[in-house]
């Protein structure tokens, strides 16, 4: 019972070389746009950490959202 399990494993569609290479690519595309967003959202005046998620689950889309994104203006009163 335990070959057949062993063999089922063994011969499984994630443990294959080129694909686990293929999902570390995505991981790491997926980190990197993740910290660019997150990069140019804290420039802008967004939250980094929401756009990091933003930027690592949507990838470029991500991106492209938050460079169309204005700058924030700061709505606090200015003291004098």
């Amino acid at each position: 019972m335990w070959n057949t399990v062993l063999s089922v494993v063994n011969n499984s569609f994630a443990l294959r070389p080129e694909v686990m290479i293929e999902m570390i690519r995505a991981l790491a595309n997926s980190i990197v746009t993740g910290f660019l967003s997150a990069y140019v959202a804290k420039k802008k005046g967004y939250p980094f950490i929401l756009w990091f998620f933003i930027g690592f689950f949507t990838r470029i889309y991500g991106l492209i959202a938050i460079v169309g994104l204005p700058i924030k203006k700061d709505e606090s009163p200015e003291k004098a």
